[in-house]
């Protein structure tokens, strides 16, 4: 059950491998990154990564996925997951 939007993980956007350059350029290999939308994130390695961009079915585009973070390369073949996660949290 997703703690948050509709899934925990986006379906068919999870298979192949990719490789993160640390301008936030994602290539993958397998992928189909036209099945997420803009929004989602990406997790590899140790990394969540919000998608910005959607070039094609292999070719993305993301920044950290915490505010002041930055996007670390990771090397090609890696494997990876996209989830949904919160915009905004409250404060208490």
């Amino acid at each position: 059950m997703a703690l948050w939007g509709d899934k925990e993980l986006i379906a068919g956007a999870n298979g192949g491998t990719i490789e993160v350059f640390a301008n936030g350029t994602v290539s993958g290999s397998g992928t189909d990154f036209d099945t997420i939308t803009v929004g989602n994130y990406i997790h590899a390695g140790t990394q969540d990564l919000r998608v910005t961009t959607i070039a094609n079915t292999t070719s993305l585009e993301v920044v950290a996925g915490i505010t002041g973070g930055t996007v670390g390369a990771i090397a090609a073949s890696a494997a990876f997951s996209v989830n949904e996660k919160p915009i905004y949290l409250s404060a208490g």
